[in-house]
């Protein structure tokens, strides 16, 4: 009867989420916090309805009055603080831009000065956009005071320049990260390492245009040259091996890319171990292979890996990290549709928050934003909400029209996919409008602005708003099967916590919240009362519905 129970109430999860109730209806029971979806369960046993359940998905920021400080000056006051800037978490997360710029100019070596200290990863968003223009002004500082620079002068010139090149690139401005690249490969004679490296970020940058002819030429003469100066299982090796699988697989030589990588990925993970970002970044572009092979099963059992691998080496924040999640989204989906089944709520969710991150971590011309859109926009169909996917690919659209140009072939791919998207609405007049704009160079017109995103994730609860078994169907499994259906869904919405608030006066209730796996964390104030305070996303304290019990997922 558990079984049946519990089956019965997996089949209603996916319908669709109810609107959400009235203001403040509901507002006690979860605390501060915005109201992400309302879901409705009902439960049924032999055939009959036997009772219900309501619960809210909340997002709540961190409280209004946690302290953020600088980790270096320990500022909280009068100077411009970067949030989530790398992989450091905490309070260490907080830096200021001065203290930022500061500990770079005190650093010997620009790689080491484009990362944290700290975490090791590479500066994101706003932080990499202030060193990229630090180092800028100090090359042109330098080439003004010694226009003729001696040849161990020249050299260092060239690293700067190499670079500035590459973050270029990371902030997606294309065009000038590749005149730099070329300018370099022109000035560097012979086979070292450093026209190697141009080089092989020159082919990257191609890929990016759609130029895969000559990105192939490159990555090709980095491979080799890499692999003469210091062998083949040197770490630049193997990342010019790893991109020369990426564009062949662009290339649509799926059989080749597909053995490049099993071959880095295996030496990767023998040299490096297999929770190093480079051994998760290969596993990752892999898990992409065979999504786009079919092999849905396999790739999810990559990608699922790949992505805790991640959020527990880097954090949720990462760049790689989302990439990996919106892969895992767009695989969830794909594998729905050849099951024939609704795609799971996981997959929206996860599209979402990837298309989110990117959005505060990069700016809004990135090609990495637009092709975020697009997948958003892919997810979004598969799910049943065509009017918002049409939005998504609009937004992707219009960005890679301007950033990419009309001709490019990920351009196209989207233009392919809203057009289909139009026909499958029955607007066939405003898709062949749309192909003839496109085709004489004019911007997909009436684009919605996107939302903007939070400044930071917040943390996702499930709160448990009401759980009713009729009674002749209790003591049957019914109550438990409801809480094993939650906390699966809040798995699948990537939520942090299951709450509930019991009654003080429902000890029956308290007893068995607390036999599922709860805690009780209530907080008491001075004369034993409960209130609500912080940890629930609000300030200070108030008089609380009942006891908080919260099952950590």
């Amino acid at each position: 009867e558990v079984a049946a129970a519990t089956e019965a109430v997996e089949s209603a999860s996916g319908s669709e989420p109810l609107p959400p109730p009235p203001d403040g209806m509901w507002a006690s029971r979860w605390g501060v916090g915005r109201l992400v979806r309302f879901i409705r369960l009902s439960l049924f046993r032999r055939g009959e309805s036997a009772g219900f359940g309501e619960c809210a998905v909340v997002r709540r920021m961190p409280p209004v009055d946690e302290v953020r400080a600088c980790r270096i000056c320990m500022e909280t006051s009068g100077i411009d603080l970067l949030v989530e800037c790398c992989a450091c978490r905490g309070s260490l997360r907080f830096i200021c831009t001065d203290c930022l710029m500061q500990a770079w100019s005190s650093k010997e070596n620009e790689k080491d000065a484009m990362k944290c200290g700290l975490c090791l990863q590479s500066f994101t968003g706003r932080a990499a956009d202030l060193l990229t223009k630090g180092l800028r002004e100090e090359v042109k500082q330098k080439e003004l005071q010694q226009p003729a620079p001696d040849p161990r002068e020249q050299k260092e010139r060239q690293r700067h320049d190499c670079a500035i090149a590459t973050k270029l690139w990371q902030q997606g401005n294309l065009s000038e990260a590749a005149q730099r690249f070329r300018k370099l490969v022109s000035r560097l004679d012979g086979e070292d390492a450093m026209r190697l490296s141009v080089q092989h970020n020159l082919a990257l940058v191609l890929h990016q245009q759609g130029n895969l002819t000559e990105a192939n030429c490159h990555i090709d003469d980095a491979h080799h040259g890499f692999s003469r100066l210091f062998g083949p299982s040197h770490q630049l090796t193997l990342k010019a091996r790893h991109n020369q699988a990426m564009i062949a697989n662009s290339s649509g030589d799926a059989v080749k890319a597909r053995a490049l990588y099993g071959e880095v990925l295996e030496v990767r993970k023998r040299c490096l171990g297999a929770e190093h970002i480079d051994t998760l970044k290969t596993s990752c572009n892999l898990g992409l292979l065979l999504l786009n092979a079919n092999e849905h099963a396999a790739a999810e059992d990559v990608l699922r890996s790949t992505l805790t691998g991640l959020e527990r080496v880097v954090g949720r924040n990462n760049p790689l990290t989302l990439t990996a999640l919106m892969n895992l989204a767009l695989t969830l989906t794909a594998r729905s549709a050849a099951e024939g089944r609704p795609p799971p709520i996981e997959s929206e969710e996860m599209a979402k928050e990837a298309c989110e991150g990117r959005q505060r971590l990069l700016n809004e011309d990135h090609p990495d934003m637009m092709e975020s859109r697009r997948d958003l926009g892919t997810v979004l169909k598969a799910c049943g909400k065509l009017e918002e996917a049409e939005k998504a690919y609009k937004q992707a659209l219009a960005g890679l029209e301007r950033i990419l140009g009309f001709d490019n072939s990920t351009t196209k791919s989207v233009l392919a996919k809203l057009t289909a998207l139009l026909r499958e609405r029955g607007e066939e007049d405003k898709a062949e409008q749309l192909l003839e704009e496109h085709s004489q160079g004019q911007q997909v017109r009436n684009v919605p602005e996107p939302p903007k995103a939070e400044p930071e994730r917040g943390i996702i609860a499930l709160v448990i708003l009401s759980l009713f078994v009729l009674p002749a169907h209790r003591r049957c499994g019914l109550g438990r099967a409801a809480v094993e259906h939650w906390k699966q869904l809040g798995k699948e919405l990537r939520a942090d916590s299951v709450e509930v608030r019991v009654p003080k006066e429902a000890a029956a209730a308290f007893a068995f919240f607390i036999a599922c796996g709860f805690e009780d964390v209530s907080t008491l104030d001075n004369d034993g009362q409960v209130v609500v305070d912080g940890s629930e996303g609000g300030t200070g304290t108030k008089p609380a519905v009942g006891r908080l019990l919260k099952l950590t997922l």
